[in-house]
């Protein structure tokens, strides 16, 4: 995945690398998305494994980031290599990079 990142958005992204892997079983299931769609979206970069996901309101989306945005799914890239951001550490990183909380 990090590597994936570097590739196409680059220019978009800071350094470090931080992403949420989200599950799709975990997105299917949650409160407001039950007719979420997850459509096959080739970026403008050349991306051919991005996907948009769509049918759920803008409340429900904070509601799904605030419930599963968190260790063990947030991810960061150092050194080429993916490593999960712990409970502990999530705060921190949060605060230097930005975040919905």
């Amino acid at each position: 995945m990090c590597a994936h990142v570097d590739t196409f958005y680059q220019s978009t992204v800071s350094s470090p690398t931080i992403y949420w892997l989200i599950q799709e079983k975990t997105l299917r299931v949650a409160d407001g998305f039950g007719a979420v769609e997850i459509v096959e979206c080739p970026s403008d970069k050349g991306d051919t494994c991005h996907y948009d996901i769509r049918g759920v309101s803008e409340k429900k989306s904070e509601n799904f980031a605030k419930a599963y945005c968190k260790s063990p799914a947030i991810r960061v890239c150092i050194n080429g290599e993916a490593s999960i951001i712990s409970e502990q550490e999530y705060p921190r990183l949060a605060d230097l990079y930005g975040s919905s909380k």
